[in-house]
């Protein structure tokens, strides 16, 4: 246990520093994933063979979370909900609401496999790692994406606080 954490905690730094070094930039979607795959596999403290197992269990689930994001997105860009009646309308709403359940029948699935695989304890750690690992990347994101100095806060005025200098 010692060991892996040493070997993830060596991962982390080796991505940090190979990320850190200047030119021509990388694939952000690469860095992410590189990113994402070393905290989640830090936070769940997995073994070697746990990883073996997890990730390509994992893998499939994204893809099928994804595949159904997709679907989703596509149904409500192609209905056009002011030429519907009212049994259209009534239809749409009823084909989301069982996609959504198919969603939530996926995600429990998936946290029952990684549960007879890993434990419950670190299987009901998941939901909120991957709260936090979005959070993390918006806050990162919002980080570089900032340039200068933040502007007002809400309820703040935007003049400055400082004096006019006297001539």
């Amino acid at each position: 246990m010692k060991s892996f954490s040493l070997l993830a905690l060596l991962c982390l730094s080796i991505s940090s520093t190979v990320l850190a070094q200047p030119g021509p930039p990388r694939d952000t979607s690469e860095r992410m994933e590189a990113l994402r795959i070393a905290f989640m596999t830090e936070r769940l403290a997995l073994t070697p063979d746990e990883s073996k197992a997890f990730w390509p269990m994992h893998e499939a689930f994204e893809a099928q979370m994804e595949a159904q994001r997709d679907a989703m997105r596509t149904q409500k860009d192609n209905f056009d909900a002011s030429n519907a009646s009212d049994a259209e309308l009534q239809k749409f709403v009823h084909d989301l609401a069982e996609q959504r359940k198919s969603m939530v029948d996926l995600e429990s699935d998936h946290l029952l496999e990684v549960a007879e695989l890993l434990g419950a304890e670190r299987a009901l750690k998941l939901p909120e790692m991957k709260r936090e690992l979005a959070r993390n990347i918006r806050e990162r994101m919002d980080a570089t994406n900032r340039k200068g100095p933040p502007g007002p806060r809400q309820g703040h005025s935007p003049r400055s606080t400082r004096r006019p200098r006297m001539q």
